[in-house]
């Protein structure tokens, strides 16, 4: 429970591995990069994933998502957004 687990076409980043390989199994995305919380929700779009952390921290990677920022660079693996979500404890 609390982990975040990925698999499918990984170009961008999308699937949060650090690297643009796909992946046919299941494959879990690194604890380290949510700071080691457990995640509480996440969604994945055609090129991007975003997760939210028990502690209501939002983490979004793959193709210019860093959410609420102005950096539209694409990212490998999860990186906090910089916004915080309703409802963390």
């Amino acid at each position: 429970a609390g982990t975040l687990w990925s698999w499918g076409v990984g170009d961008d980043g999308r699937l949060g591995h650090n690297d643009d390989n796909n992946r046919l199994v299941p494959t879990q995305v690194e604890a380290q990069h949510f700071g080691r919380a457990k995640i509480v929700s996440a969604a994945a779009g055609e090129s991007h994933s975003g997760a939210v952390t028990q502690h209501g921290c939002l983490y979004t990677w793959g193709q210019g998502t860093r959410v609420g920022e102005e950096d539209e660079q694409d990212h490998q693996f999860p990186w906090a957004s910089g916004m915080a979500t309703q409802g963390g404890s």
